[in-house]
């Protein structure tokens, strides 16, 4: 080998040392509805809980929600914007989109916990919906008068009046009718509960129809404050409570 060819190739290539050029840039832009940058730093696998068994027999996800931290902040914030929304526009126009916008939840982060609009009604409704809370008073004028105030006050502002508009004109739809069924009559056990203690205690005769007594008393507050829109005082539910009773044991 001459001396000339030696010399070049002991020669450092002239790329050799020197900073390499950035790969060019995409010109490929993210799919519509792709998470942006800017989404929310949650993930889907953050929401994720245990199985259980549904109440209303549909998904084993939406039901007995058991999240911490920032995933249970993300859970009720879900919930609560699909209540909302579900009192907005009742239950055929409510979107999954709109939910997500109400929520600053990714949509996609919902559809993967709740793949559809049935589960996360069911959740929603689990969540959301009053139910009475039989706090045993020691007579059964206090203990109905409780009850039916909590329902008051639920129906009292957002997004318990919407709600409750909601499913009187949703009530008869095939997918919600079995919910509806099961929250009615939760809130009847309940309530009948209180009424057999008061038969129990010699309050109320012991043939009382516990079933009818608990309709008439639930149904006057519903009748006030579905077709009157209007917020019943205690000193009404109390009243209607003391005459639907007074006339039980007239009639004994």
């Amino acid at each position: 080998m001459n001396d000339s060819a030696r010399d070049s190739s002991q020669r450092p290539h002239p790329s050799h040392g020197r900073p390499q050029a950035a790969p060019p840039r995409s010109s490929h832009r993210p799919l519509a509805g792709a998470p942006s940058p800017e989404a929310p730093p949650w993930h889907a696998s953050e929401l994720q809980d245990e199985p259980h068994s549904s109440t209303f027999g549909h998904s084993r996800r939406t039901h007995g929600v058991q999240t911490k931290g920032r995933a249970a902040a993300v859970v009720e914030r879900v919930l609560r914007a699909s209540a909302e929304e579900f009192g907005r526009v009742g239950y055929e126009a409510l979107r999954i989109e709109d939910v997500a916008l109400r929520s600053g939840v990714h949509k996609t982060t919902i559809y993967r916990r709740w793949p559809t609009k049935l589960e996360l009604m069911e959740a929603t409704f689990k969540q959301t919906m009053m139910q009475s809370v039989d706090h045993d008073l020691g007579n059964v004028i206090d203990d109905l008068t409780d009850m039916l105030e909590q329902l008051a006050n639920f129906t009292a502002e957002e997004p318990g009046r919407g709600i409750m508009r909601a499913i009187q004109m949703n009530k008869f739809h095939p997918d919600l009718a079995p919910m509806l069924r099961d929250l009615r009559a939760r809130n009847q056990a309940i309530r009948m509960a209180a009424i057999d203690r008061a038969v129990a205690r010699g309050e109320l005769p012991p043939d009382t129809d516990v079933a009818l007594l608990s309709d008439l008393i639930g149904g006057a507050v519903m009748a006030r404050i579905l077709g009157c829109t209007q917020h019943p005082p205690k000193e009404w539910i109390r009243r209607a409570v003391r005459i639907v009773i007074a006339g039980v044991q007239a009639v004994g």
